[in-house]
């Protein structure tokens, strides 16, 4: 959108918040503050539920899904998603921000009302909760500048997009460590994890692929 200067002249500086005609958000900007909030909620319930039906033999489902989000790159990944939505520096930091905030403000409500502390109060949990909201607004800050580097096509985009699935992997070789052991004492840890891993390394390598095309067709198109 062109804002006025103040001469009656248009200036080609942009809002940070696409707006239409009549001044209202538009409805691209709404849909991606949306997905951050849901992204948010959706990662803290799925942490607490599933921390909450450890205690009751849980579905080897509800296993995988406490394994996937309790591994801290999981929220990175989250994070870095939520800045990559939102397209300007200042709203990608925030809805990084946000997503860590929410993700963390529902983990703790989960479980306070229905979740594994039950009867604890807010009291029993204030001082973690402190902790991890100061965390959450820290981390937001880088982790949603690099969400919006990974909007560049460049070499500092790549590294920005690659980062997320290489802190899956080295947090399941440094943190969870598989072995081949552990699918006999664990299978379900160890497929996770594996899986996870796996995944992530595959993805890496498509981002690699993906660049490497982009930039021999940047040069092609050059050459006379």
């Amino acid at each position: 959108m062109l804002m006025s200067d103040g001469g009656g002249h248009a200036s080609k500086r942009p809002t940070l918040m696409a707006v239409d005609p009549e001044g209202r958000i538009s409805l691209g900007v709404r849909w991606r503050w949306g997905a951050v909030a849901a992204l948010g909620i959706g990662l803290g319930l799925c942490a607490a539920a599933s921390d909450a039906a450890l205690g009751v033999a849980p579905a080897p489902a509800v296993r995988v899904v406490n394994i996937a989000t309790n591994a801290g790159a999981i929220w990175i990944g989250a994070a870095v998603l939520a800045g990559w939505l939102l397209r300007t520096r200042l709203w990608a930091i925030l809805a990084a921000m946000g997503t860590l905030q929410l993700a963390v403000l529902s983990y703790y409500g989960y479980g306070l009302a229905l979740g594994d502390r039950v009867g604890v109060g807010l009291a029993g949990v204030s001082v973690d909760l402190r902790l991890w909201l100061v965390s959450a607004t820290i981390a937001g800050l880088p982790l949603g500048l690099i969400g919006r580097l990974a909007r560049n096509n460049t070499p500092i985009g790549l590294a920005a997009r690659m980062f997320a699935p290489v802190a899956v992997v080295a947090e399941v070789l440094l943190r969870f460590r598989p072995s081949l052991g552990g699918f006999r004492v664990d299978p379900i840890r160890e497929w996770t994890i594996s899986v996870l891993a796996g995944a992530s390394a595959v993805a890496v390598l498509v981002l690699i692929l993906a660049e490497d095309r982009r930039r021999k067709g940047r040069l092609a198109a050059r050459t006379p």
